[in-house]
């Protein structure tokens, strides 16, 4: 009974989540591509695709209209808002200027204080545990 109850509120926590991810609009998107012409030809179908949509009107439309489903997720997700660009390739991207010196140093001790963190407890679990086997081969304990 528990884990049902659980799992009724875990889901309605997750459609609440969906609700709250699908009102909002973060703004951009990405679509990875093998090649150049794969993503020529993404953007000139999704083009066709969109003005098929936009240009569609689905009242009156049978059930088994092939733009039915794509109309009402087009209109969900905006889709006549959408604009796909190409990304800069990534030889005409400056990689050095992706971080300034001021963050890179700060990143730099951040780094290293979490890895003395780490260290010492390691070292502080370690130690106790080498101890105690040592001693048990011994048998002093």
């Amino acid at each position: 009974m528990y884990y049902l109850r659980k799992q009724t509120n875990l889901k309605k926590q997750l459609q609440r989540e969906i609700n709250t991810e699908l009102e909002s609009n973060s703004g951009s998107a990405v679509i990875m591509n093998n090649t150049e012409t794969m993503a020529k030809s993404f953007i000139e179908n999704f083009d066709q695709v969109k003005s098929k949509v936009l240009g569609h009107v689905c009242d009156g439309c049978p059930e088994d209209c092939e733009l039915k489903r794509a109309c009402k997720y087009g209109k969900e997700l905006k889709i006549e808002k959408w604009d796909i660009q190409h990304a800069k390739m990534p030889s005409n991207i400056i990689w050095e200027n992706q971080y300034n010196d001021t963050s890179s140093f700060l990143t730099m001790i951040r780094t290293g204080i979490i890895n003395l963190i780490v260290l010492l407890i390691c070292i502080f679990i370690a130690t106790p545990t080498a101890l105690l086997e040592s001693f048990q081969k011994a048998k002093l304990v």
